[in-house]
């Protein structure tokens, strides 16, 4: 027997590399002679270039950037030197976990840092930047990240504008640089939210990154004629593109970029990964994430290896910190079975190796029991 153990993170607690040994360990607690596949994957978020690295011959390169609120730090982005790609995360200097509780402030946050380094990678001489938009702490349309590559926001009176949520209602017109950028860009988006409207960027996500309503309305405001600058600046319909809104809408704004690809970072994880390819030996797959909730079947790591699975016929079952009761949330993922590794209550956050490796002992030895 073959399993393939495919994970996700548990935010906060366990890497998907972690997660991968603590499932190894209680499937050969179940018993030693299953054959273990491991697959540390990713969606776009946080830990996506972490995980592409796994799959690449990439180095770290470390730099000097700024996070959300300007604040000077130093941040890396991963460099394959073969291929001159770089892999960076948004999150990794406008990321809101970088943040504060007190900075969540979606009105004055701006992706500038993130673009600082998308701008030093292309001055090492990358020709393929692979960027992961998951964990903003932005709702600023993209337009700081644009601005570090050298894009200039004008208002009515030609004046030039600080690059935030706030200065989005202000726009008038896009100024691109005199050299258009030479690489192409992937963009990792695990989201179909478009750029506008009620499951549109800002008033899907900007209440989780500190706006209040009345700021909700402003930015709503703000981004539709950001959209409409943009489109006139690009004769693109951005706006209604699936995915434009990802990052407080930084995906929208990176359609002005000369050779530019939006894709799944599922998808981009599977294709480094070779999943399919392994998932083609697999009689068993063991996937995780911390919370299996709605919003794994919105185009997290989870629910994409549960389908594919379902596809293939393969069972699939789901360790997670926690899950949720919702039994049609668990049928539309394509999983088998989605199981927690504690009761509720019990702590599962300093103790999920070990919990881990229990839980999956007990379900690889049903199943085992089951096929015999």
């Amino acid at each position: 027997m073959t399993i393939l153990i495919a994970p996700d993170k548990y935010k906060g607690s366990l890497t998907a590399f972690a997660l991968c040994e603590a499932m190894a360990e209680g499937v050969h607690m179940a018993d030693k002679t299953i054959e273990i596949i491991k697959l540390p994957l990713a969606d776009g978020g946080d830990g996506f270039a972490e995980v592409l690295s796994h799959y690449l011959d990439t180095i770290p390169i470390k730099m000097a950037t700024v996070d959300a609120i300007g604040k000077p730090i130093q941040a890396s982005y991963k460099w394959d030197t073969l291929n001159k790609t770089a892999i960076i995360e948004l999150a990794s200097a406008s990321g809101i976990a970088l943040l504060k509780k007190a900075h969540h402030h979606p009105m004055q946050t701006s992706t500038y840092g993130t673009g600082l380094m998308v701008k030093e990678a292309l001055k090492n001489g990358a020709e393929q930047i692979v960027l992961g938009l998951g964990g903003s702490a932005t709702n600023d349309g993209g337009m700081g990240l644009l601005a570090a590559l050298g894009y200039t926001f004008l208002d009515a009176q030609q004046n030039e504008i600080k690059p935030c949520g706030a200065s989005l209602g202000l726009i008038v017109k896009i100024v691109p640089p005199k050299t258009p950028l030479s690489a192409s860009t992937t963009i990792a988006c695990d989201v179909d939210n478009p750029l506008l409207g009620k499951t549109g960027a800002t008033r899907t996500y900007a209440a989780q990154k500190g706006a209040t309503p009345d700021e909700i309305e402003l930015l709503e405001k703000g981004m539709e004629q950001f959209a409409s600058v943009l489109e006139k600046h690009s004769n693109k319909a951005i706006a209604n593109i699936p995915g434009a809104g990802a990052a407080g809408g930084t995906a929208a704004a990176l359609m002005l970029l000369p050779d530019i690809n939006l894709q799944k970072g599922t998808d981009i994880v599977f294709q480094y990964s070779n999943f399919f390819h392994h998932l083609s030996k697999a009689d068993l797959v063991l996937t995780g994430e911390g919370s299996f909730d709605a919003q794994t079947i919105q185009g997290k790591i989870v629910s994409a290896v549960a389908l594919a699975c379902k596809k293939k016929g393969i069972p699939c079952i789901a360790i997670c910190g926690k899950v949720t009761k919702e039994e049609t949330i668990i049928q539309a993922s394509g999983l088998s079975m989605a199981v927690a590794i504690s009761e509720k209550g019990k702590d599962s956050f300093g103790n999920a190796s070990i919990l881990v490796r229990e839980k999956v002992k007990e379900i690889v030895s049903g199943f085992i029991k089951n096929k015999s």
